[in-house]
């Protein structure tokens, strides 16, 4: 929960003490959502996640987070945004030219 306003949909990839999460700051819909998915609060307002989401196992659920086809997308990495450790790392990860990527 940020600003007091949005949760976020983060994917935490590693046991409890470990550091190891992705943020997922937008989403590209391909059926059933009209909703913006551009950026993390609007991306949980489409999908509907609140706190009752909160250490959810995204494996199984309503909410699952599985491997989907493999194309050959341009993946791009840039600069991590709103944040102000690490700024520098180029750990933000999006498809280039998607209308769908979170807007800095």
């Amino acid at each position: 929960f940020i600003y007091g306003a949005h949760y976020c949909l983060n994917a935490v990839t590693e046991k409890s003490g470990r550091a190891g999460a992705v943020l997922i700051r937008a989403l590209e819909p391909v059926s059933g959502i009209k909703l913006a998915t551009n950026g993390p609060g609007k991306l949980t307002r489409a999908l509907r996640i609140n706190k009752k989401f909160n250490r959810a196992d995204l494996t199984k659920g309503s909410l699952v987070i599985a491997e989907g086809k493999t194309e050959g997308y341009n993946i791009v990495s840039t600069k991590r945004v709103g944040i102000s450790k690490a700024s520098n790392k180029l750990y933000r990860y999006y498809i280039k030219g998607n209308k769908d990527v979170s807007k800095i």
